[in-house]
């Protein structure tokens, strides 16, 4: 790719073919100007574009120049002559006409000193004589009509002080007799709003639009075409939610746009947040000179505007200035001339204001207030989910796409079944913590023994859940079970706690533990123990706090990193903290199999990176030869590395340590079915599983997929995922193959019921959530069922890996129902769920549609991105 003509700031550098091939949203103006330089005998009055810098103000300028050129009959009665970056020589009237006779010689092709000659003459009335010069030139030298191109007129306008020039000014170009006016500025400045200006509703003004939405996607395309760069190409269809909320982020600036094209192929970002921080470096260096260019004074007013990103009036920033009224609005009116900020909305009484260039305010969010660019990290994640959701879910096929790709061809395949340390399948509700149990000599052993004796009766006497038993009934048992402890300490304690767990009644173990703890809280074993009972129970966030507790007091100690690492794998989905603990873990004791089980668990299950996770189970199996937990694990690994004979050899070797158990058999079934093409075996395989395990679902539900897929024996595959609901009917993944089934044989409403049920167990599940979209469509009645379960799990899994992927479909749902007119449920469903900071734009939106919202407070971003959620609903 060449980008030697690839121009920010300066289009006069660019080649005529180049300039001409990058023009996009702009070809009505570029046509509506030259049809008013069509007819000879038509006065054309002073046109003004306005825009913010990097609208296009300067490119217009030479685009209508080289379509001059290039259109013989203009060329033949027009001359343009661009004034250029001449207003830094313009100190008074005279001056203005001395540049403009240097640059029309210039484009004339005169000899360039009558210029030179009236300054040496220095008359008194030299502005006079020069504007004469001016247009004696072009009447009788240059032949032609001529159209002056005046970049920055604002700038130039502050040389002219006094009012007799404005109105020579105004009435030399009145006529355009022999020279029209195109002048461009970046806002509105007092000569051309003061009513008392010579020069009020002198221009006819024409705002230059942002980019919208087609527009942004059009130059993007038309920047990768042309120099060749698929790598953009590919971005921009392939993620519009990242160029759409780009576009909003800066305001649909060409210029910026232009500048993301150019990171997007040089660096690679990926992500919104990537995109941002290079733009905002790029441009850093300017924006801080501005920035500095204020006075002390002046910028501290400027501060307060720019931090409030909304619109704001004098009001409040009187109190954040902590000045008068009228300091404030006459820093306020200094920054307006100067075209940093702008009035907008509000009343006659309470004007509010806010920065002109809405990208220059969110990098002096991000460089000055951090607090402030956090605010608006909601609405940039909602940006991100509504334009997926617009794009991509809101058809049944478009929302094929919302998955990750690996996922679409395996969708009816086989489920594997992990196993934990202590043999259980990993995702059941079976959770322990690993422990360490006290050494016991002979005496020990049989006291213990005598407190698991004790502690029977003492339940016996209590038939009730131990969980439902009364805080003092279980003090009394504590009390009554302490007479047996001998004076061990740690020991004596887990002793008891563990005869209590032996039994059932966690909640007297548990309070067997805090009160070891209270006893010995330097005693990190203990705060270890003590997080294994409440994980146990299910109480994650307070096993978290214990194992972290054991570390703070222990470092040394393994066992609380390895329970650690758990907890934030397969709970808080923390997989890099994860991988720390279960590291040192390791380093502190690498001769225990059990560490390396975990780091394989972890790297395969959490991180698909199953080389490293064969390795680890390796080592285990070599400290261990019949840790069968570990050879269930690897044959998974080796599964995915496509080590098909040495996967059945490593199931093999599981059930051979292991009889009885039913994963190996179950994983077996799924390597036969699925990779050896033996349909057959996997049936015998999956049947075994379910004798091993007749209260387990995941076998049943495989061996329907099995009859559906590869023996054809449909009948059967909806008896054995029925089977599969009964054994396990909190399994969303059961629900959801027959509901498949049901759909593909043609009873829809069947299994639309099961594709509802299978969301609500498992709104994380890719397959029930795309086949709920898939399944249901715009159709209200199942997304009301649903939404309040798919509200409720982002209410309580803020760190979950598939947060945003349902936090997309539940904006895809609030969208369904709102264009359904239930508005009121759908507002309440968000507010019900403590959602309203992410869905605060949706909720802008519902407001915008029932006449509710104040659009007089809100940033242009904000409001555009209302606008648009609203032309959804």
């Amino acid at each position: 790719m060449n980008l030697a003509h690839f121009q920010l700031h300066q289009p006069d550098l660019v080649p005529r073919e180049i300039l001409l091939g990058e023009l996009v949203g702009r070809e009505h103006l570029i046509q509506s100007l030259l049809e008013s330089l069509r007819d000879a005998g038509q006065t054309t009055e002073p046109r003004l574009l306005l825009g913010p810098p990097g609208i296009g103000k300067t490119t217009m300028l030479y685009t209508l120049t080289y379509f001059i050129e290039d259109e013989p009959s203009l060329n033949a009665r027009w001359l343009p002559v661009h004034f250029g970056d001449q207003a830094n020589a313009v100190g008074d009237f005279a001056d203005f006409w001395l540049a403009a006779i240097r640059q029309l010689s210039l484009a004339a092709g005169l000899l360039n000193d009558h210029a030179d000659r009236l300054i040496e003459e220095n008359p008194k009335n030299l502005a006079a004589k020069a504007q004469a010069v001016f247009f004696r030139l072009v009447r009788d030298v240059v032949g032609k009509r001529v159209l002056l191109l005046v970049d920055q007129i604002n700038d130039v306008m502050k040389a002219l002080t006094k009012e007799a020039e404005l109105v020579r000014f105004r009435d030399a170009f009145s006529r355009g007799d022999d020279v029209v006016l195109v002048a461009t500025a970046p806002g509105y400045f007092s000569h051309i709003t003061d009513l008392d200006s010579p020069l009020y509703d002198y221009f006819r003004l024409i705002h230059l639009e942002p980019f919208r939405r087609d527009l942004v996607c059009r130059a993007l395309l038309n920047f990768a075409d042309r120099h060749d760069c698929d790598n953009v190409r590919q971005l921009v269809e392939r993620e519009p939610a990242r160029v759409h909320a780009l576009r909003i982020l800066t305001g649909g600036n060409p210029r910026l746009i232009k500048m993301l094209f150019r990171i997007w192929h040089e660096t690679g970002t990926r992500s919104v947040q990537e995109d941002l921080e290079r733009l905002f470096d790029d441009n850093g260096i300017f924006f801080k000179s501005r920035i500095q260019a204020l006075k002390p004074l002046v910028r501290r007013t400027f501060d307060a505007i720019a931090r409030q990103w909304d619109p704001v009036g004098v009001g409040i920033l009187t109190r954040n200035i902590r000045k008068p009224s009228n300091y404030v609005s006459a820093q306020i009116k200094r920054l307006i001339d100067e075209g940093y900020i702008e009035e907008v909305g509000g009343s006659e009484k309470r004007k509010t204001y806010q920065v002109v260039e809405r990208f220059y305010n969110l990098y002096y969010l991000a460089r000055f207030d951090h607090d402030g660019f956090r605010r608006l990290r909601p609405m940039l994640d909602f940006m991100e989910l509504f334009y997926r959701a617009d794009d991509r879910d809101r058809t049944s096929k478009r929302a094929q796409s919302e998955e990750p790709e690996d996922l679409a061809p395996k969708q009816r395949l086989p489920r594997f079944a992990y196993l934990n340390p202590f043999g259980n399948v990993c995702g059941t509700d079976k959770c322990r913590g690993l422990t360490a149990r006290p050494a016991r000599n002979v005496e020990q052993q049989k006291r213990f023994q005598e407190i698991e004796l004790h502690v029977a009766h003492l339940l016996e006497q209590y038939p009730r859940e131990a969980e439902e038993t009364p805080q003092t009934i279980l003090g009394r048992l504590l009390e009554v079970a302490k007479t047996h402890l001998d004076d061990r300490g740690y020991g004596a304690w887990t002793d008891l706690s563990l005869a209590f767990r032996q039994q059932g009644a966690l909640a007297v173990a548990e309070a067997a533990c805090r009160e070891g703890v209270r006893r010995q809280p330097e005693n990190a074993k203990m705060w270890n123990w003590l997080g294994a009972v409440l994980e146990e129970r299910g109480d994650f966030p307070g096993a978290r706090d214990a194992y972290e507790q054991a570390i703070q007091v222990d470092d040394r100690l393994a066992l609380p990193h390895a329970n650690l690492a758990r907890i934030y794998a397969d709970v808080d989905w923390r997989i890099a903290d994860a991988e720390r603990e279960a590291e040192k873990a390791l380093a502190l004791s690498d001769r225990e199999p059990i560490y390396w089980f975990l780091l394989g668990n972890l790297y395969s299950r959490h991180m698909g990176r199953h080389e490293e996770a064969e390795e680890a189970y390796g080592r285990a199996i070599d400290l261990r030869e019949n840790f069968f937990a570990a050879w269930n694990n690897m044959g998974i690994a080796l599964t995915h590395m496509g080590q098909v004979e040495n996967a059945e050899h490593a199931f093999r070797q599981a059930m051979k340590y292991r009889d009885g158990i039913a994963a190996p058999w179950n994983n077996l079934g799924v390597l036969c079915a699925d990779c050896l093409e033996r349909p057959e075996y996997a049936e015998h395989a999956f049947h075994r599983a379910c004798a091993l395990d007749r209260n387990w679902a995941l076998p049943w539900s495989n061996l329907g997929l099995l009859y559906r897929e590869r023996l054809d024996r449909l009948d059967d595959a909806e008896e054995a995922l029925l089977k599969a609901i009964e054994k396990g009917p909190d399994t969303g993944q059961s629900y959801w193959d027959l509901a498949d089934l049901l759909a593909a044989s043609g009873r829809r409403a069947k299994a639309v019921e099961h594709a509802i049920m299978a969301l609500i167990l498992a709104p994380e599940n890719p397959f029930c959530r795309r086949g709920f979209q898939e399944l249901v469509g715009e159709n209200p009645a199942p997304w009301n069922q649903a939404m309040p379960r798919i509200l409720a799990f982002l209410g309580e899994h803020v760190e979950h890996p598939c947060r945003k992927e349902v936090l997309r479909l539940a904006l895809v749902g609030a969208l369904c129902l709102a264009r359904a007119g239930q508005d009121g449920e759908v507002r309440e469903m968000i507010e019900g769920a403590g959602l309203e900071r992410v869905f605060q734009p949706l909720l802008d939106a519902l407001a915008l549609k029932a006449g509710e919202l104040n659009l007089a407070r809100l940033s242009p971003e904000r409001l555009l991105l209302i606008e648009e959620v609203r032309e959804q609903i």
